[in-house]
């Protein structure tokens, strides 16, 4: 689960009273953020698609305007003349700033479209910037590979051109780390979705239970299995709170629904047979719902792309139960 905040104020004051625009989150994951935007007063929709990537992200408003915003703490761009984009082999397009709060575009729609259709469809974008005050210029390359998927999204709420972008999301790739000191310890992360990571502990402090951790930051281990005693477990994480565990498909629509089980201050960890249901639940949804784990003081909710990609790995590698359908 991000934290990904973007602040656009549009206001106005008639009478004494002021009136904005109102922002809903459509989709948050993979990498972007789709949002509508509706003026109070007017009654206009506007879509805006997020796309981050790295110390900066691109703000698409349709097929063909955009600017890339900064985005790690103290980042300013330069206004020298040094900050272009470059499309495969094609002649570099020089940005300008976009406002006083420092983004950089193209006022040429023409040039726009093209790099956006160019970034949807997975095109090689190499993207040069210039610190400010540092001077220091940077060399990187955008690249999502779920902006095309992401597009299409948008696209669809918003009735903006299609770019011939792929409406599915991209395959997920897992990143197994696995400790070198033979200690048992291993991490299995997702691409494009920090939500989600498959661990098992040391062996040293008795560890043998795999879990899947929800939510980012602050993860949480809603369920885990032992492949040795071939049992599902609860772990401290989920047991330190009356929580309660909610998976919803794509729609939104809620497909199971469980409470943790009791407080035992005597075990940090316990057979919970109600964690097979959670997986299973979790396997039909995946990968365009959502898991939510909640108490009365603290809610999560986490993507579930890619919980498949790293569940197939643990039944490979790690002795996992098979919860396919």
């Amino acid at each position: 689960m991000r934290s990904f905040i973007v602040i656009i104020i549009t206001s106005f004051v008639l009478g004494g009273a002021a009136f904005s625009a109102e922002r809903k989150t459509i989709f948050e994951g993979m990498g972007g953020v789709i949002e509508s935007e509706v003026d109070s007063m007017t009654d206009r929709k506007i879509g805006l698609l997020f796309i981050y990537d790295g110390p900066y992200y691109i703000a698409i408003y349709d097929h063909e305007s955009f600017t890339i915003w900064p985005r790690a703490e103290g980042l300013i761009f330069s206004d020298s003349g040094s900050n272009l984009i470059r499309i495969g082999g094609s002649r570099p397009i020089r940005l300008v700033r976009a406002s006083k709060r420092g983004g950089l575009t193209t006022s040429n729609k023409l040039e726009a479209a093209k790099i956006i259709r160019s970034l949807v469809n997975s095109e090689e974008i190499k993207f040069r910037y210039e610190e400010f005050p540092s001077d220091k210029v940077v060399d990187t390359v955008i690249n999502n590979k779920a902006a095309g998927f992401l597009y299409s999204k948008a696209s669809s709420a918003f009735g903006w051109k299609n770019l011939g972008q792929s409406s599915a999301p991209p395959l997920a790739e897992v990143s197994p780390y696995i400790s070198k000191d033979d200690d048992g310890y291993f991490a299995v992360s997702v691409s494009l979705n920090n939500d989600i990571q498959l661990t098992r502990g040391f062996k040293k402090y008795n560890h043998e239970s795999v879990y899947v951790e929800f939510g980012w930051p602050g993860r949480v281990k809603a369920f885990g299995y032992n492949p040795s005693q071939k049992n599902w477990q609860a772990e401290s994480d989920i047991l330190n709170e009356n929580k309660e565990i909610i998976v919803r498909d794509k729609d939104g629509n809620i497909t199971f629904q469980v409470k943790s089980p009791p407080y035992n201050r005597d075990k940090k960890e316990i057979t919970w047979p109600e964690g097979e249901g959670v997986a299973k639940a979790t396997w039909k949804a995946a990968p365009m719902g959502t898991l939510e784990i909640k108490s009365s003081r603290t809610k999560s909710i986490s993507n579930l792309y890619g919980f498949r990609e790293v569940w197939r790995w643990g039944v490979e590698n790690a002795g996992l139960s098979k919860i396919e359908d």
